[in-house]
């Protein structure tokens, strides 16, 4: 697996060091990470704490995952990045409330970034996973993607018994980033 997944990783912007490159526009990239720095997600905080049933604590893991998402959509804009359960949780109540959503993406990214579930295709899912999971370790850390994984396995395992309006959603379902550049 490990091969697979580092020619899945060449594939994306190899360097010289066998790592994966950012964007070249390092400008756009700092710009992104300074405004993800200044968003406010107090509000989606509160969203995901109630409608998920999560603690407080819980809920600022979540959105800070999510955030470490828009970070990486930002540094990628060309690479089909496949969220994390809990991101994808976390990036289905931000699309609930369309102003903040649409106003966000326009503040963190300049454009609208759709979301679309993988319904009507085959789920390649574990190429474009293990993709988004290594850059979320090669850019967070191994913190990062062993939060991840623990949420993967919480999620998986559990019924909408959390909260009942955790109920509009699926955990099997998933989505994935596509981006007009």
């Amino acid at each position: 697996m490990q091969n697979l997944l580092s020619t899945v990783i060449a594939t994306v912007t190899p360097s010289a060091s066998g790592t994966i490159n950012p964007s070249q526009n390092s400008t756009r990239t700092t710009d992104v990470e300074a405004r993800l720095a200044a968003w406010n997600t107090d509000t989606l905080c509160e969203d995901v704490r109630i409608l998920l049933g999560l603690s407080r604590r819980q809920a600022l893991e979540a959105v800070e995952l999510y955030e470490q998402f828009w970070g990486l959509m930002a540094r990628y804009p060309q690479t089909r990045l496949v969220p994390p359960m809990i991101v994808d949780r976390v990036w289905h109540l931000h699309i609930l409330d369309t102003r903040r959503y649409r106003q966000d993406c326009l503040f963190l990214v300049g454009e609208f970034v759709d979301h679309q579930p993988r319904r009507s295709q085959p789920l390649d899912e574990g190429m474009g996973l293990d993709l988004t999971m290594a850059l979320f370790e090669q850019h967070f850390g191994v913190a990062a993607r062993s939060k991840l994984q623990d949420w993967q396995d919480v999620l998986k395992s559990q019924t909408h018994s959390v909260s009942p309006r955790s109920a509009m959603f699926d955990p099997t379902e998933g989505g994935e980033c596509y981006r007009l550049c």
